[in-house]
């Protein structure tokens, strides 16, 4: 089962993939490569998955005997999932990447999610 610290880094590094993905794919298109900005944004998108990340754990903290309740659940996925790709804030997007990190690694615990 995923602790904080799991989760704090499967968010970290899902935020900096996906930002500096994406950051590249921008840079290619414009045909320049900025070393320095793709650098930049990896470490916003770094520390913005890791918050995501997290939250689910501080709404709903483990030592609670509801720790999987409707900030765990399939529902909360289903309507950040959709945010994630109606949203056009890139920094937004980090954040929610962190958050469906979390519920995708709880997805294979024993307990898994709930629907609602």
């Amino acid at each position: 089962m995923p602790n904080f610290k799991e989760h704090l880094k499967l968010g970290a590094v899902v935020g900096l993939g996906i930002k500096i993905f994406i950051t590249g794919l921008q840079q290619k298109e414009q045909g320049f490569f900025d070393l320095r900005k793709l650098l930049h944004e990896g470490l916003k998108g770094a520390v913005l998955g890791a918050i995501g990340a997290i939250i689910p754990d501080i709404l709903e903290p483990a030592s609670q005997p509801h720790h999987r309740g409707i900030f765990h659940s399939f529902f909360v996925m289903s309507i950040f999932a959709y945010a994630r790709f109606k949203a056009k804030n890139p920094e937004l997007n980090s954040f929610i990447d962190g958050y469906l990190s979390h519920l995708v690694a709880d997805l294979g615990t024993p307990k898994g999610l709930p629907f609602i």
